[in-house]
């Protein structure tokens, strides 16, 4: 997560050039992420292997999510999205490659997992805002 987020400060500077600080599409990401996330999971076939518990999960992460993003602004969570997508689908890439762990169907990585992690990254951050803090503010910037 500190990866995570001091990138995505990094990140969250290039987009004052263009003027995305703003607060009117500010859930913009979080919808794109999700969407991804559920679409790739049914059209790898995930969907029909997932338990209950594992659906139960994502939606709350989803919530936490949604939670998270609707306190900040798009440049923030648009840099967030990017980053955890990135980062996270690497890091997957990387632990199949060595041989750390494998896939359900055999494939190298299946998509809907970088996308996960960018809900997981939400979620920690939704459930820090719940008890008074942005992690957001953790990084000096």
């Amino acid at each position: 997560m500190i990866v995570i987020i001091g990138l995505s400060h990094g990140l969250r500077r290039v987009f004052a050039y263009v003027d995305l600080s703003g607060r009117r599409f500010r859930i913009a990401p979080f919808v794109l992420i999700l969407f991804a996330f559920a679409a790739f999971l049914w059209f790898e076939g995930y969907l029909a292997i997932a338990t209950p518990e594992i659906i139960a999960i994502y939606a709350a992460f989803a919530l936490l999510g949604l939670f998270y993003n609707n306190r900040q602004t798009l440049d923030w969570n648009l840099a967030f999205a990017m980053v955890a997508t990135a980062l996270g689908g690497t890091m997957e890439l990387l632990g199949t490659s060595a041989g750390l762990w494998s896939f359900a169907f055999g494939e190298g990585m299946p998509v809907f997992i970088s996308f996960a992690w960018t809900l997981n990254g939400w979620a920690v951050c939704g459930i820090a805002q719940i008890f008074g803090a942005d992690l957001r503010d953790a990084i000096a910037g």
